[in-house]
């Protein structure tokens, strides 16, 4: 496994790693420092810090992190896409055998800093567990862009044995045990797009 091997999708991707302490956009932007390090820092997760206050994407949803889309990206372009704005339980992407290709999550952050943002998956077919993974995204400031995330380049299975619908359970987790999305897609690998 690429990133992390054996990682169920409810336990903690490292038990040595400690959340950093939770600030408020607020108090980030009051904080006076001294420490080019730490503004410059803030300064990217913050950006525009008067812009960052106010980036308030759907007031009536209550999660720092939106989840946008899930898009498959191979030769630079985006060749296939979930919508996880609508419900995307049982939705479906389709991917070419043997090419490399990118997981491409889009997610909007409002309101707050989100800390330690990662995307789990695990992958089955026919009911055996073939693959988990764990991705960590890293920290993110609110803002009104959508921001990205790409996973290391992959190569799909190749083969007629490797052909075939593969059920993915996926969740979208931060280091305060928030559950942002979690939903199950299907994944088919055909001879072609």
């Amino acid at each position: 496994s690429r990133v992390m091997s054996d990682v169920e999708l409810d336990e903690p991707v490292d038990e040595f790693y400690k959340a950093p302490e939770k600030k408020t956009v607020a108090e980030i932007i009051s904080a006076d420092s001294g420490d080019s390090a730490l503004d410059r820092y803030k300064a990217s997760l913050l950006g525009n810090a008067a812009e960052a206050a106010q980036a308030v994407i759907d007031p009536t949803d209550p999660r720092v992190v939106i989840p946008k889309t899930l898009e498959i990206v191979s030769g630079g372009a985006v060749k296939d896409s979930i919508d996880l704005t609508q419900n995307p339980e049982g939705a479906s992407m389709r991917l070419k055998e043997g090419v490399q290709y990118q997981l491409r999550l889009g997610f909007n952050v409002q309101r707050e800093i989100v800390t330690g943002l990662r995307y789990l998956h695990r992958v089955t077919k026919m009911g055996i567990t073939i693959e988990k993974e764990s991705y960590m995204l890293g920290s993110y400031g609110p803002r009104l862009e959508v921001h990205h995330y790409n996973t290391p380049v992959d190569t799909a299975p190749e083969g007629m044995m490797q052909r075939g619908k593969y059920k993915i359970k996926s969740k979208l987790v931060d280091d305060d045990g928030h559950e942002y999305l979690v939903w199950s897609w299907n994944l088919e690998i055909n001879k072609d797009w």
